[in-house]
């Protein structure tokens, strides 16, 4: 139990690893609870560190390091919105690009290109999954 969205209540949360697949994979079923003593149904992140103070969710997604991409997400109520995924851009971790949705890294007018990952995720848990390449 935690206060994951930052209402000041606090939610379920189930945390489990599965036992097969390639990569980091640390799983969290979050129900929000709601004004009408219930539970919503489960989101589910991967590999997330919570902010509710900021009512954002930053995490890395699901694959081999130099390929994945870390996320953010933003609590709105009862719903999570994307705000951003960064994307490795190369081998030397000297570029990355910055897009809205998940896999616009391959479209060149979609993205923006940093010269270093934003230091709000250098903290987040499997941070270092997402740069050992």
């Amino acid at each position: 139990m935690a206060d994951i969205n930052g209402d000041g209540v606090n939610d379920f949360v189930v945390n489990w690893y599965p036992s097969s697949g390639c990569c980091a994979r640390n799983n969290f079923h979050v129900y929000l609870y709601q004004k009408d003593n219930t539970f919503s149904n489960y989101f589910d992140f991967i590999n997330p560190s919570f902010f509710p103070k900021e009512k954002l969710v930053r995490g890395v997604d699901y694959g081999h390091p130099g390929e994945v991409p870390l996320y953010k997400y933003k609590w709105n109520g009862l719903n999570v919105d994307t705000v951003e995924y960064i994307y490795p851009a190369d081998t030397l971790k000297k570029k990355f690009y910055l897009v809205q949705r998940y896999g616009d890294n391959n479209c060149p007018e979609k993205r923006k290109v940093l010269a270093a990952v934003p230091k709000e995720y250098l903290k987040i848990t499997g941070y270092d999954w997402f740069i050992d390449y």
